[in-house]
């Protein structure tokens, strides 16, 4: 699906490709963390740290991998 004008798809791509490999990553890294923000903002404040992580990561990569397995990664130690 395309919903761009090429005009501003074009403005966006030239500031982009101007910014620095460390401007891009940094922007990428806040805009995660604002994702996780407003994610958890949705779920029981009061829920331990694992059930936490596990929601983020099925709100984030849906059903990708089963909940035993999202379970067994986050409690590998």
């Amino acid at each position: 699906m395309i919903d761009t004008a090429k005009s501003f798809e074009d403005i966006y791509f030239n500031k982009f490709s101007a910014l620095t490999g460390e401007e891009r990553l940094k922007m990428a890294v806040e805009s995660f963390e604002a994702a996780k923000i407003i994610s958890l903002a949705s779920f029981d404040a009061g829920a331990d740290k694992i059930s936490k992580k596990i929601f983020l990561l099925r709100r984030f990569y849906g059903d990708e991998k089963s909940l035993s397995t999202w379970e067994n990664i986050l409690n590998h130690k």
